[in-house]
């Protein structure tokens, strides 16, 4: 069977991207490549300068407790790794936030750190979200890399992709890796403590509310991945999300 270019790339990244809904053994995966698709340069845009949708502030909570964590919390633009425009008549608008939901990217497994390959994985994911599954955007609000920076994902104006059935009123947060498979690194889970308690705050969501994906669609998924499930069980029982 002879495949055009696009056509093995789109099956390569609808391989890759986005947690699964439906159960599934990580062996049974092809092990495809990575598709090499273009990166988007780090150039200067005047709309970079704009502040980002959501929290950009030093959460007012004490982080010193966590050594990893960064001083503040800065939210990478969306225009830093896409110039892409979002679909309007394919999103809806968020009503108040009252949940968060944590996810794993649940595809191959990342060990990169470096802005580059991390701009690659996005817009791959983006692509695959718009072109495949005609979402009007990526499918999380935010994204957290390998090194943890926060990236800015789907305004949050706008509902998420990202739990099917529940995402009215949801902040999707998606942590790149699969965490079946490899631990999320100590600057993600770092990164991911101070990015809830600061959204937890800003938009009044107490600690009931925040969920990882297969605890909303249970039988369905396996995200975040037993790792990350494991340290948010923890998490939330530590007490210090409250």
């Amino acid at each position: 069977m002879n495949l055009s270019r696009r056509e093995l790339v789109l099956a390569g990244v609808s391989l890759l991207a986005g947690c699964s809904q439906q159960r599934f053994l990580s062996t049974a995966r092809p092990g495809l490549p990575w598709p090499q698709l273009p990166g988007r340069p780090l150039v200067t845009d005047p709309r970079d300068q704009e502040p980002p949708t959501g929290p950009t502030i030093q959460s007012t909570r004490d982080l010193s407790q966590f050594p990893a964590a960064p001083k503040r919390l800065l939210i990478t633009p969306r225009s830093r790794w896409t110039r892409a425009r979002p679909t309007p008549r394919r999103l809806n608008r968020m009503g108040p936030i009252k949940r968060i939901t944590a996810h794993h990217e649940g595809s191959t497994p990342v060990y990169f750190s470096d802005q580059a390959a991390t701009i690659q994985r996005l817009e791959a994911i983006r692509r695959y979200h718009a072109q495949d599954r005609h979402w009007g955007d990526i499918g999380y609000h935010y994204v957290i890399d390998r090194a943890g920076t926060i990236w800015g994902g789907r305004d949050v104006r706008y509902q998420g992709a990202h739990v099917k059935g529940h995402n009215e009123n949801n902040l999707g947060i998606m942590v790149l890796g699969n965490f079946d498979e490899q631990d999320p690194s100590s600057k993600q889970l770092a990164t991911l403590e101070s990015l809830l308690l600061t959204l937890m705050q800003w938009y009044n969501v107490p600690a009931q509310h925040v969920h990882t994906h297969r605890e909303l669609a249970p039988g369905r998924t396996e995200c975040p991945g037993h790792m990350l499930q494991q340290h948010m069980i923890k998490l939330r029982g530590s007490g210090r999300l409250s």
